[in-house]
């Protein structure tokens, strides 16, 4: 579902991207009980989303920022409501992100999923929304967790390491662990589905253990070095 934004004259959009999650083809939700396909939690920062038209010209979407979910800087995607499985979470939920761009047809869909650098470093304290959840601040990372993922039978916990610096005065990570996501096949009113089964039977904490290894391939980030590795991660994202 798409809106006609409401600026007059700026030949701009306001928009949804609605997203969803699947596990072992099914829809991953919270359940009554803690059946395999049932969520413990699932949230996951996006930033930076772009959308390219049929030249191949890539235009920036600006986030549209409501106070709760989604800052002009980065959003918050929420898939628990704090029920059944995924007791001892939030309630609220945010399955979509709201941008602005220019009108137009597009054919791709690119973001990256983690906190911009300056965000993520930033003392937490001072935090604005979304960055106000505190189990997705990783205060001996000196970060925000980028994804939150727990299932009965897997967690991927996945933010910045081996960072440099002291606490809110990080200079650099050497594991930056942001993921660049590019979907061809992107319309306007398509869902965005993220497939978790590579993260299932992972125990990985952001680090280069061999636990992380399919959680990382997944998304498109290199185990060895943290960084992306500029192959597609079709694996974990396509468009329907």
């Amino acid at each position: 579902m798409w809106l006609l934004g409401s600026c007059v004259g700026d030949e701009r959009d306001v928009f949804d991207i609605p997203f969803a999650v699947q596990l072992g083809g099914d829809v991953a939700r919270c359940a009554d009980r803690d059946a395999p396909g049932a969520l413990h939690d699932l949230r996951l920062f996006v930033h930076d989303v772009r959308l390219v038209d049929a030249s191949g010209r890539e235009t920036r979407a600006e986030l549209v920022s409501d106070g709760t979910f989604q800052s002009d800087r980065v959003a918050l995607l929420d898939f628990e409501d704090g029920r059944g499985s995924c007791a001892g979470g939030t309630t609220g939920m945010n399955t979509r992100l709201r941008v602005r761009a220019p009108r137009g047809a597009y054919r791709e869909l690119r973001f990256r999923v983690g906190v911009p650098f300056a965000q993520n470093h930033a003392d937490a304290a001072m935090a604005t929304a979304p960055l106000t959840a505190g189990t997705l601040h990783w205060g001996w990372r000196g970060g925000y967790k980028f994804v939150r993922f727990e299932a009965g039978r897997g967690r991927l916990h996945l933010g910045s390491t081996d960072c440099e610096g002291a606490f809110t005065r990080i200079t650099r990570c050497g594991r930056p662990n942001r993921a660049s996501v590019r979907l061809a096949g992107f319309r306007r009113g398509r869902t965005v589905d993220l497939r978790l089964d590579a993260w299932v039977g992972a125990d990985c904490m952001g680090t280069s253990e061999p636990a992380c290894g399919a959680a990382f391939a997944s998304l498109g980030i290199d185990l060895a070095r943290g960084a992306e590795s500029g192959r597609a991660s079709a694996f974990a994202w396509s468009t329907r």
